[in-house]
């Protein structure tokens, strides 16, 4: 089987098994970021509903601990709610909530550093062991959170989202063959992660 479909396949499989949300047409969401902007709660309940569970796998990406990942995600809407009057385009919701979410993962990353003891200079710091039971899914989760942004925001959006290539264009406002060009990248770069890493596996048994 050709790589690229079974690195696609792998994140249809992420998807299927990690993400269980409400499938919103376009145009519903749009009515539905017009209504909670106007200060409509349940509009907004509906809008999380519907993404919390994307947004929780993008935070997780590059939060270790699933508890911590939660708090950052629930942090994303709270910021939302109340940044949705600087939302110009409706359309852009998807994007634009992902960019709060990539922020809030900074600031949560930032928060931990200021927290963390000084290391004596002697202490080595431990390096942890590979999970083997880790499940592939997992893994292809922790694969996409190490693509560089300009590729990781697309692939989500794209495998994640259920998103086709003109709606990402529209909502991140980027020409329809940039966007086509990351994409292509970003699985050909995850064929390249998944590929060392399957090695990788064959080395150590």
């Amino acid at each position: 089987m050709d790589r690229n479909v079974q690195v696609t396949a792998s994140i249809a499989e992420s998807k299927s098994q990690l993400e269980k949300r409400v499938r919103m047409d376009p145009q519903e969401r749009c009515l539905l970021v017009e209504r909670a902007t106007s200060g409509d709660e349940e509009s907004f309940e509906v809008l999380v509903h519907a993404y919390e569970r994307s947004i929780f796998l993008a935070v997780r990406q590059k939060v270790y601990s699933e508890l911590e990942a939660e708090e950052v995600a629930q942090e994303v809407f709270v910021r939302a709610f109340f940044a949705l009057p600087k939302l110009r385009d409706q359309k852009r919701f998807v994007g634009w909530l992902h960019g709060i979410a990539h922020n809030c993962v900074l600031s949560h990353i930032e928060r931990k550093l200021r927290r963390a003891p000084p290391l004596p200079l002697s202490e080595e710091i431990p390096i942890p062991e590979p999970d083997c039971a880790e499940t592939a899914p997992t893994s292809v989760l922790r694969a996409v959170g190490g693509l560089p942004e300009r590729y990781r925001q697309i692939v989500n959006l794209h495998f994640l989202e259920d998103m086709s290539q003109e709606d990402i264009s529209r909502s991140l406002g980027i020409a329809p063959g940039p966007v086509r060009s990351r994409l292509h990248r970003g699985i050909g770069l995850l064929r390249k992660t998944m590929d060392a890493d399957s090695a990788s596996g064959d080395k150590r048994v």
